[in-house]
Parts: structure tokens; C-alpha cells; sequence
């Protein structure tokens, strides 16, 4: 059976509007993809995380590998009407508020008939407050449109979706694009049988601090026997190379990772460059900002990291607000190396186990190759 593409996976996703705790959009295309994959089977946490699962075996001598990616992206939320055309937003996540003035958007309101069709308005003020949430002013174009505002949300009036060449364009690949790599991920092992077991889940309101993992932790519905990978887009500004392939991510700025999970992925990836001279990736700290994986590992979890190279960080383009930017090879090396990773933890010997004892290996034969110098040459004369 053919594997299925990422981009004909992601694109209908990736291309819907989506700010934290208003992910509706986005999880309604998930929903439809899930309808055509009746092998992944899925359930909703009371907080609107969605967990996918795919049991290829029923052995319960392998770990699962959960993928976990999060839903939103930093926006505005509605707060009141101020006049017939004007209305308040507070700004959900962070974004470059200096390049917010005058800048255009959409308002969406997922409660109403037609909810896809979206409002044009422009930012006209930024109200920046130590003490309270910042917020927007947004001007509409006519009295009418003031109507049923409540429940809205509002995007920057960016390109939802563009391709050209290699790059992906659009107003949200953070981290809509992780969440289509992870999907295209464990749907191609179920279309191929694979027999592993993976999992993934799908956050809400990561941009505000981590707010739908937290829930997913507090529900303590999680197996701490499995394998967590978070999945993000991660700025090239902190050191890595847009094309240069998916970054093995051993910490972010405020932790660092499993270092069992990372040894694992990055043995993972130096087997696929072994086999494939197209195959790149990197292996970086990434401290331009904070991941799901924090918490996880934090709360105890067995918890790596991987992230996609990203220019234009939250659509902050220096002197304007832009597309985020992905390399598709990136996209497409990383879903491989997920599937490595998946596939790693199938063995009967644990693959912490393998990769450990290769390095303690190399470690040995080192010493031993170097033990006679290091008792007989002299480091100071007598």
C-alpha cells in the first residue's frame, strides 16, 4: 500500500485558523481525518486534548511511543464590544506586539452558522499592560458585522497556506505542521501493519504556558511505561539550519530532556544517514523558548524531544509580521526518523539498552587503546 504524504495529510489542517482555547477548526479537520483511519482509534480528555492510539501488537513487553504536538498558535480572543465597530481582543501567547499596529486580521466565530467564513478588521490600538492580560483594539468595516461576537477569535490576515519549492508558507506551521508530521507518522504504520504500538496526543492552549498538557497530566490518564516525544517548530534563531533536517532536541530554556530518549533518537537518526545520503538532521539545544516536554519530564515521564526547523517565529518577520516558514525535506526527514524511533522500541532488548551499551563500548575501548599512555607518559619533568 502506498504511504500516504504529509502534505496530504497536514495541508487541510495547517491552513485552519486556531488561537488557544479556540482550536475547534483545526480539531474538526483532525476528526475527519481520523474518520478515514477507523484502524487509529482516539478518545477526548475532559479539557478537549484528543489521545490516538495505534496497537499494531499486543505484546506488553513494548513501550509505546506517544508523539505529542499542540494545537494552537498565539492569537486574540474576544472581551467586549467597545463602540458599534470596535472590540477588545486580549492577546493569547506571545507575538511581536511593536508590529501589531495597523495590522489586518479575521475574525472567526466558531459558535455561529457559516462559522468558516471570517470577519475582516484592522488592529488600530495595542493596549501593553504589566498588570493585565495586552490587548487589541479592532476596528470592523460596518455596524453590522459588531453582531455576535462573543466566542470569537481573531487571526493575523496572513496566508493561510502557500507552497513554493521546498518551503511551506503559512500563517501557522507552529504547531500545526508537528501535528500533521505525527499524524502522517502513525497512520502510514497502521496502513503498513507495523507491529508496534504508538499513540499520540494532541494539546490545547500550549502557547499560554502549557495549559492543555497540564490538564492531560492532572487527568493522570498517561502511562509512565511509555515513551514521550514532543514534536514542535522550533526558531532557527537559536542556532539552527532551515533544511539542514529535523533537529533532535536535547533541551529547551528551561530544562533538558531524557538523556536515555535522545541518545535513542539521535542513534536513530545516525542509522537512517548510514542508509540514506539524503537523509540530514541536527542535534541542538534549542533555548529560543519552552516545549511540552517539560512538563512531561518534569512530572516524571520518559520524555525526548524533536524539533522542525522554523523561520519566522510566530509570524514575527523583523520588520513585519509574516508566513511562518518550514523546509518540506525537514518535515519529511523527520517523519522518518519518527518512524525509526517507533520502530526502535519494538525489539525484545529495549533500545535504551542497545544504544547504552554501544556507547559504554566505544567508552571502554577508548580507555583501553589509551590506558599505557596515561600511566607512562610524563606530565611534568622529574
Amino acid at each position: 500500500m502506498p504511504k500516504l504524504s504529509f502534505i496530504d495529510v497536514a495541508k487541510p489542517i495547517i491552513k485552519q485558523p486556531t488561537v488557544p482555547f479556540s482550536e475547534g477548526f483545526p480539531i474538526s479537520s483532525i476528526y475527519g481525518f481520523l474518520r478515514d483511519h477507523p484502524n487509529l482509534k482516539h478518545a477526548k480528555d475532559i479539557y478537549g486534548n484528543i489521545f490516538i492510539k495505534y496497537d499494531g501488537t499486543k505484546s506488553s513487553r513494548f513501550p509505546r511511543t506517544i508523539l505529542t504536538a499542540h494545537l494552537d498558535h498565539p492569537g486574540f480572543r474576544w472581551i467586549a464590544d467597545l463602540d458599534s465597530t470596535t472590540s477588545l481582543f486580549g492577546i493569547y501567547g506571545g507575538i511581536n506586539k511593536s508590529l501589531l499596529i495597523n495590522q489586518p486580521v479575521r475574525i472567526y466565530n466558531p459558535i455561529n452558522k457559516n462559522s468558516n467564513r471570517s470577519l475582516r478588521g484592522l488592529i488600530s490600538k495595542v493596549n501593553d499592560s504589566n498588570k493585565h492580560r495586552p490587548t487589541i483594539e479592532v476596528s470592523l468595516k460596518s455596524k453590522q458585522n459588531i453582531k455576535h461576537l462573543k466566542e470569537s477569535f481573531c487571526c493575523l490576515d496572513i496566508t493561510p497556506l502557500r507552497l513554493s519549492g521546498n518551503r511551506l508558507h503559512a500563517r501557522v506551521c507552529d504547531d500545526l505542521v508537528g501535528v500533521g508530521a505525527a499524524l502522517t507518522t502513525i497512520a502510514n504504520l497502521s496502513l503498513s501493519k507495523t507491529p508496534t504500538k504508538v499513540g499520540i496526543l494532541l494539546t490545547r492552549a500550549e502557547e499560554v504556558g502549557f495549559a492543555g498538557i497540564l490538564g492531560a497530566l492532572n487527568e493522570n490518564y498517561l502511562n509512565k511505561t511509555d515513551v514521550y516525544v514532543n514534536i514542535e517548530c522550533s526558531s532557527i534563531l537559536a542556532g539552527a539550519i532551515l533544511g539542514g533536517g529535523p533537529i533532535v532536541r536535547v533541551g529547551d530554556r528551561i530544562t533538558v530532556f531524557d538523556s536515555d530518549i535522545s541518545s535513542i533518537l539521535t542513534n536513530c537518526a545516525n542509522n537512517l544517514q548510514k542508509r540514506n545520503r539524503n537523509f540530514s538532521f541536527q542535534r541542538k539545544l534549542m533555548d529560543g523558548g519552552a516545549c511540552e516536554a517539560t512538563p512531561l519530564i518534569r512530572a516524571g515521564y520518559q520524555t525526548g524531544a524533536v524539533a522542525i526547523p522554523l523561520d519566522n517565529y510566530h509570524n514575527d518577520g523583523g520588520t513585519r509580521l509574516k508566513a511562518e516558514i518550514v523546509d518540506l525535506r525537514d518535515v519529511d526527514n523527520l517523519i522518518r526518523l519518527l518512524t525509526e524511533f517507533c520502530l526502535s522500541q519494538a525489539p525484545k532488548g529495549l533500545s535504551t539498552d542497545v544504544v547504552n551499551r554501544s556507547i559504554d563500548s566505544k567508552m571502554k575501548d577508548t580507555f583501553n587503546r589509551y590506558i599505557q599512555n596515561l600511566r607512562t607518559q610524563p606530565i611534568l619533568p622529574k
